[in-house]
């Protein structure tokens, strides 16, 4: 039998010397190929342009936010907020959209007629349209394209778009709040309706003013008409006992005292508009006060609920952009790839290594051929 040859570096550098000529043919033709399939009429050269954009907090106008006791007010979004940017410009809908807007069907090189054009359409923006997440919560907008000024257009078309739809979604949802606080401000208003009416109610029943400082005012004109009355009423009952029946002091006296009860007895008649029923008014008034306490809180209510509504229709009318472009996207005035003398040494490295295995594959099996 023959003696099997080790595999070391001598082994392998004695068969590259055999077989060198093989080799460098190979890596001859390779290096041609690969020079041809790089130039222009095979790989057309594309162009990079590319711009950076940030998201914006949306708790810049956030209703709830905005209006508690300790507003957080950031200006930058969150990492959320990126990827959600992100997710959107990497829906089909998107990408058909852009596509669409530019008319790049005949730039790609895809017929509308045919069988899957969408899915041809879409696999060539994904290889030339990238977004790439980058530190700081930014996201890295990419376009290639052959003409430089396209690159540019899809790249800041992208942002613009990006920026209409988060718009568009941020704006659906204030409008659903908005419509949530209308419902909310009309029950509250329903239920403020009916505790006025209560309250109303409450009132006539136990004669009670409908202001409080008018109710203070008829008591106070009660007391003091009490009073008089009974400081009167003393008056008459020591000129009773001192002066003589027909004396002008007693008969004064007894027409004050007399014109006071019909004060009081007005005061406190039912049919009267200024009448005040002191039981009652004690039996009724912590009634009344805990059905006004209810009714100040729920006007309190609906003012806040009103200013809510007022500023979400505000924002809703103006344009606010969600996000914060870094510069836009300018054309490029040297091309990105094909990079001709990177694919040139990767061609060559790899058809080495090849090659390299090739010849020693084939000289262990001459070898062993031989020893049979």
């Amino acid at each position: 039998m023959a003696e099997v040859q080790a595999f070391n570096l001598f082994y392998l550098i004695g068969i590259i010397r055999r077989y060198i000529w093989y080799i460098a043919a190979l890596l001859l033709l390779t290096g041609i190929i690969a020079v041809i399939g790089t130039m222009p009429y095979f790989y057309p050269p594309e162009y990079l342009s590319h711009t950076l954009i940030y998201p914006t907090s949306p708790e810049r106008f956030d209703v709830v936010n905005l209006f508690a006791d300790e507003p957080r007010v950031f200006v930058y979004g969150d990492s959320k907020e990126v990827e959600k940017l992100d997710n959107l410009a990497n829906t089909p809908d998107f990408q058909l959209a852009i596509i669409d807007s530019l008319n790049l069907w005949g730039e790609y090189g895809v017929d509308e007629g045919s069988a899957h054009p969408k899915f041809e359409a879409l696999r060539v923006y994904n290889s030339r349209v990238n977004t790439i997440r980058v530190a700081g919560n930014g996201l890295r907008i990419e376009a290639y394209d052959t003409d430089p000024q396209r690159a540019a257009d899809i790249a800041n078309l992208v942002v613009r778009e990006i920026d209409r739809r988060n718009r568009h979604m941020l704006l659906q949802n204030r409008h659903r709040i908005a419509q949530l606080y209308e419902q909310g401000m009309q029950q509250m208003r329903r239920q403020l309706a009916v505790y006025k009416d209560s309250a109303k109610l409450v009132r006539r029943q136990y004669d009670i003013l409908h202001s409080e400082r008018q109710t203070e005012v008829m008591l106070d004109r009660i007391l003091q008409v009490r009073i008089r009355l009974n400081n009167e009423m003393a008056r008459l009952k020591a000129y009773e006992n001192s002066l003589r029946p027909g004396d002008t002091a007693l008969l004064n006296t007894r027409a004050r005292v007399e014109g006071l009860r019909k004060s009081l007895l007005e005061l406190q008649s039912e049919n009267s508009q200024a009448s005040l029923s002191l039981p009652k008014f004690r039996d009724g008034y912590d009634e009344i006060r805990s059905l006004e306490e209810v009714y100040i809180r729920l006007a309190a209510s609906i003012e806040a609920t009103k200013e809510k509504l007022e500023y979400l229709r505000m924002i809703n009318q103006a344009e606010v952009s969600t996000i914060m472009v870094v510069g836009e996207a300018q054309p490029a005035d040297k091309k990105a790839r094909p990079v001709r003398w990177l694919i040139l040494a990767a061609s060559l490295l790899v058809a080495g290594l090849v090659s390299i295995m090739g010849v020693v594959l084939v000289d262990f099996i001459l070898r062993k051929q031989t020893a049979q």
